[in-house]
């Protein structure tokens, strides 16, 4: 195909829609073909819209898997048949719901096919006479934790049918056409910490102490206490809640009292040694606190799973310090006050020790950067391999706790009876965690590194571009990702995820401009 010929045919309104890019987007020269690539997200998306994932959760459904085959090849008809099936599903299950006498969902899942069509009305025609070799997989069987029913609907959420990412493009485009000159300085970050906030790395505690208790199955669990009072982020009574849902939901809710966050009693690991004992460092202005990870090889990837974790292959890491929990909003604060985690369904995401969301890849990387500079210390993202090589602390299994989901609850705050109590038709987990919503950082069961939310809570920013195909050409000594993309990866699932989303292997590409609820990020210190 000629990609260049191929552009030509798009109005610049449809190049967000698609994420429309060469060939190159995907990876860099190592990428495989792209027809590889288009089978297997084609596999993965066959696999959502059998779990009835059709538009939501983020980075998880089958909408943003047929766009980027059609962000690949925009002739592909696998990509254009699966948008018509998103649409044909939408008018059926409006169908069901008219029966049921539930005219207001089948309203909005009457709105939910037209703004799909609309997608579709939006393609250019297309090139009849290139021969198609693609062909779209087939569907694989279910699997028996993934029903066919869909999420319950959130009212009166938007689903723009890509008018955002649409304005989006149209922003870039005359940024890209505006010389230099005339370019609006970006924002300057906030101002650095005075000298009083240079720090090194010492030991947060004496050596000698003992390593964390972990919880035993049958006791309660318990909220982890502050570092100290003088780096605990302080609550913003003045902040107000964005939601696109009735507020009205919020104000019944009485507040709870948070937990706070866990005193260091950190103990030496030792290279290899994977025991329950971990060192530990607390960064002094946020009192985010790292732990020190270190260096070696793990088996990466999974087999007989999605597409995109295969071949499983020899990764070897150096020693890192990653933090202990993801990014809170209370930390988040110290960098941007106005920022505003928002709300899911009526469900405040805003507590200052739950793990900031609605932040952009650039938001992340743009917090690690201000961190970074004192004490000749630096903050970045994780690499993806640095993030599996952490998660799995040392284990073979699907999940960091072993192979059984019903043990989910006591390590993880994912989908669970909980959520499913607020969203009955929800898939979840065989156990309950105690939150619909996210929880307040730390407040489960540590890996083998002591890290905290691994998997769950919010999916996590990584440095790396996401390419489905990367494994096939990944070096084995700290591999960095593809050289360019236009996604970004995510790991580690959220807070509303279900078993197969919630694996240590399992990865996702998400759009590095579009914030969402799911999605927050943790860091990796380098002295």
């Amino acid at each position: 195909m000629n990609s260049s010929h191929s552009l030509s045919r798009f109005p610049r309104s449809v190049l967000s829609l698609l994420t429309l890019m060469t060939p190159l987007v995907w990876g860099d020269a190592h990428a495989a073909d792209p027809k590889e690539t288009i089978r297997a997200l084609a596999a993965s998306a066959e696999k959502d819209l059998h779990g009835h994932r059709f538009t939501q959760p983020t980075g998880m459904n089958a909408l943003e898997k047929y766009q980027k085959i059609l962000a690949l090849d925009p002739d592909s008809p696998t990509g254009r048949e699966g948008l018509k099936k998103i649409v044909s599903s939408f008018q059926e299950l409006s169908k069901e719901a008219e029966a049921e006498g539930n005219p207001n969902l089948a309203r909005q899942r009457t709105d939910k096919a037209k703004r799909v069509q609309a997608m579709i009305d939006r393609l250019p025609a297309a090139d009849k006479g290139r021969a198609k070799a693609e062909t779209a997989p087939k569907s694989p069987p279910a699997k028996p934790l993934k029903p066919k029913t869909e999420p319950a609907p959130k009212p009166d959420t938007p689903e723009d049918g890509g008018k955002e990412q649409v304005a989006k493009a149209e922003k870039m485009n005359k940024w890209s056409e505006t010389p230099e000159s005339k370019r609006p300085a970006p924002p300057p970050p906030p101002p650095m910490p005075g000298p009083d906030a240079t720090w090194t790395l010492e030991p947060t505690a004496p050596l000698d102490k003992p390593a964390i208790d972990l919880p035993q199955p049958d006791e309660p669990r318990k909220p982890v206490e502050a570092t100290s009072a003088a780096t605990q982020p302080q609550p913003s009574p003045d902040r107000s809640v964005t939601t696109p849902r009735d507020e009205s939901e919020l104000a019944k809710k009485s507040p709870a009292q948070e937990p706070k966050l866990p005193e260091a009693t950190p103990k030496v690991l030792k290279k290899g040694e994977v025991n329950g004992q971990w060192r530990v460092q607390a960064e002094p202005m946020t009192g985010l606190e790292f732990v020190e990870i270190p260096g070696g090889c793990m088996q990466m990837g999974s087999e007989g799973n999605d597409p995109d974790e295969k071949p499983v292959h020899e990764v070897c890491v150096k020693s890192f310090w990653m933090s202990r929990t993801e990014v809170t909003n209370g930390q988040y604060h110290r960098f941007d006050d106005q920022h505003v985690s928002g709300a899911y369904d009526g469900h405040d995401l805003n507590g200052d020790l739950q793990p900031v969301v609605n932040v952009t890849w650039d938001q992340a990387t743009r917090f690690a950067g201000w961190m970074s500079g004192r004490g000749g210390v630096h903050f970045r993202l994780p690499t993806e391999a640095e993030w599996e090589y952490a998660a799995r602390a040392g284990t073979k299994t699907a999940f960091p706790w072993g192979d059984t989901p019903g043990d989910g609850c006591r390590h993880a705050n994912v989908g669970d009876a909980t959520a499913k109590k607020a969203w009955p038709k929800w898939n979840v987990f065989p156990c309950e965690d105690g939150y619909a919503e996210t929880a307040p950082v730390g407040m489960f069961m540590p890996n083998g590194f002591g890290l905290y939310d691994m998997i769950g809570n919010v999916w996590e920013w990584v440095a790396d571009w996401y390419a489905p195909s990367y494994y096939a050409s990944s070096p084995k000594e700290d591999p960095k990702g593809p050289s360019q993309g236009f996604f970004r990866t995510a790991r580690g699932g959220s807070w509303a995820v279900w078993p197969d989303y919630a694996r240590t292997a399992n990865r996702t590409g998400i759009d590095p401009t579009h914030p969402d609820v799911h999605v927050g990020f943790r860091l990796v210190m380098m002295p």
